[in-house]
């Protein structure tokens, strides 16, 4: 007797033989299990290679909705805010988009180097994602 008044069963494969118990051959069985023990590293090779194919596939459905708009060297920007902030910096109040800069290089195709108005030098490379053209009047700036 078990618990709660059970009482134990053999189970029929135990108790009486099957086609599978029958017809069982180990050498067999262990020359298939070395074959396949062969054949991973293939395996394994085409699963990387499938792998490499699908992210090429999709870096490739990513490109064509980045929209490349092309800024001119010595043109004047904005950059987003968004792009500088760390998590839970940028709300709603925020404002979007900060600066004027200036591009002083063009990196990539898409990437920039851009300086204060001052010529103080950015630290680091700007996609164009993150800038937007501006035209500021001469209103604006110090005349001498």
């Amino acid at each position: 007797m078990l618990a709660y008044g059970l009482e134990v069963m053999l189970s029929v494969e135990v108790a009486l033989y099957n086609h599978r118990l029958t017809t069982f051959q180990e050498e067999l069985n262990n020359a298939t299990l070395r074959e396949a023990l062969n054949l991973l590293p293939s395996v394994r090779g085409t699963a990387l290679l499938r792998e490499a194919l699908y992210k090429l596939h999709i870096a490739r459905l990513y490109d064509r909705t980045v929209k490349l708009h092309h800024i001119n060297i010595g043109d004047l920007i904005l950059r987003h805010t968004k792009a500088l902030a760390r998590a839970g910096e940028h709300d709603k109040l925020t404002e979007n988009w900060e600066g004027s800069y200036k591009v002083t290089a063009s990196i990539q195709l898409g990437t920039y180097h851009v300086e204060t108005l001052i010529g103080a030098p950015i630290a680091r490379t700007w996609h164009s994602s993150n800038l937007r053209n501006t035209i500021i009047s001469n209103f604006f700036f110090i005349q001498e």
